[in-house]
């Protein structure tokens, strides 16, 4: 047996049998099982012991049958693991196979804080006969390629070293680009441009502000053209509202002939596509767009740039006080990265620098979140979460749910607030927002810790703070607190 490669057996006791032909079977193929019968020693707290199992497993066998999904106990805790343990890896290792023992359905077992659900995982079936020939196939392939993996992660491509003056090129184009979304949302705030004949019973005000926000920010792209070619670089395009299937095609009628329109893709899958060799450019012509819409002075536009797949450069606008947060991850010649933040007063022509000043926060130490309406049970588990936060003495200053996540982190960022922690998000509604964290020294993960992985999912999670003490508080809570199995 090879100890380096472990897959785990997750089973009902009811399946006992079966899995315990399957535990000979894959034995006989060289394969380590994880079996608990045959795994947990005398005295082990097993309790304690199963996670950490499932975390350090290589695959995990997910053995489901009408007995099991329709059984309540620890296997169902088990499933919740190991899609945490998937979300901490990369996007093409093969982790999670569900294996049917039977003609049973996979439940619909999901964690939106990470964007995943047990049904979008291909199952196998053990008792079909081709079952576990197909199964082993796939373990071996899996066992086989480890390496190769570790070698190309290890040999990954390296982001281009950019010059100084190519940064602050890239700088001044998010810059500019996420003032022009501001500008023209603005136009609709208030309905300052008198502009109700486009709203119909269908659209209200912050719809129709959107839609033609990132219309007027995707005609302003092509700035990034000029450090694109110096680079030998594409570039794509994605924004927040064209992963609406009603709204990309009004976006795409309106940019028709304009040369961008080749650059744009419809969804994230296609947009990270081949990013490794391209300038990929991810906006959000309004975040907080509920805010928008009840006239609250809480929203902002913003632009993040990934160069090579490597988030790089992040511009906020914030339209009621007139100012652009922005930014860069500069990587130097010697491997480093370099942060740059700077604020640029619109009215004033002033920029102020804020990275290398380190934050000057409040000892209240606020901290910012947002409930999603959107899925039900991710709200009930962050709301029964949440008070645990005060347990902590230096977060008792209070959560405030602001409702525009970069806002909050352009916030972090600058030294208003101490955090912001949201357990489901879209991507484009924190990459600029964690070039401004990271650019000022603060930090900035998933709930799991791990640094989030724009190239996995549309949803994540986030915790982002002004120091690095106060992650450590933030994120021992999670690990402790958060019911991930509930």
């Amino acid at each position: 047996m090879n100890k380096e490669f472990q897959v785990f057996l997750a089973h009902a006791s009811e399946n006992k049998n079966v899995i315990r032909e399957l535990r000979n079977k894959l034995v006989s193929d060289g394969i380590d099982p994880w079996f608990d019968e045959d795994s947990l020693e005398p005295g082990d707290k097993w309790r304690e012991v199963i996670p950490k199992e499932i975390e350090r497993s290589d695959i995990f066998l997910a053995c489901l049958s009408k007995e099991a999904i329709n059984k309540t106990g620890y296997i169902q805790r088990e499933l919740r693991y190991a899609l945490v343990a998937y979300s901490k890896r990369p996007q093409e290792e093969v982790y999670l196979i569900p294996v049917r023992l039977d003609e049973c359905e996979i439940p619909h077992l999901q964690l939106p804080e990470l964007g995943i659900n047990l049904t979008d995982f291909q199952y196998v079936d053990l008792w079909k006969e081709d079952g576990y020939a197909r199964l082993i196939r796939k373990i071996k392939k899996n066992k086989e390629s480890l390496e190769d993996r570790k070698a190309k992660k290890a040999h990954g491509i390296v982001q281009p070293i950019l010059r100084a003056e190519q940064w602050e090129s890239l700088e001044r184009a998010a810059r500019d680009t996420a003032a022009t979304a501001g500008f023209a949302a603005m136009g609709y705030y208030r309905n300052a441009l008198a502009e109700s004949s486009a709203i119909t019973s269908s659209q209200n005000p912050s719809t129709v502000a959107d839609e033609n926000a990132t219309v007027a920010t995707l005609q302003s792209l092509n700035s990034f053209q000029s450090v694109a070619d110096e680079l030998g670089y594409n570039y794509r395009i994605f924004a927040e509202e064209l992963d609406s299937p009603k709204v990309a095609p009004r976006i795409l009628d309106k940019l028709m002939g304009n040369t961008v329109y080749s650059k744009i893709k419809t969804s994230t899958e296609a947009f990270r596509l081949g990013w490794e060799h391209s300038i990929s450019i991810l906006i959000d012509a309004i975040d907080g767009t509920a805010n928008f819409d009840a006239w609250l002075p809480f929203f902002c536009s913003s632009v993040a740039l990934f160069i090579g797949g490597k988030l790089s450069v992040g511009a906020i606008y914030d339209p009621i006080h007139n100012q652009v947060y922005y930014g860069s991850l500069r990587v130097l010649e010697d491997g480093r990265e370099k942060g740059v933040a700077n604020v640029w007063n619109v009215h004033t022509g002033n920029l102020d620098m804020y990275s290398g000043k380190g934050n000057t926060i409040s000892k209240r130490k606020l901290i910012s979140t947002h409930i999603t309406r959107s899925d039900a049970e991710a709200r009930n588990r962050f709301l029964r979460f949440l008070p645990k936060l005060y347990e902590e003495k230096e977060l008792k200053g209070g959560t405030y749910m602001l409702n525009c996540g970069l806002m909050a982190l352009a916030n972090v960022a600058c030294g208003n607030l101490a955090a912001f922690i949201n357990n489901t998000t879209g991507i484009w509604d924190v990459a600029a927002g964690e070039v401004l964290i990271r650019a000022t020294g603060g930090k900035i993960s998933d709930f799991t810790g791990r640094d989030i992985d724009y190239g996995e999912s549309s949803r994540i999670s986030v915790i982002a703070s002004e120091s690095c003490r106060i992650h450590k508080i933030i994120e021992s809570q999670v690990k402790r607190n958060y019911p991930w199995d509930e």
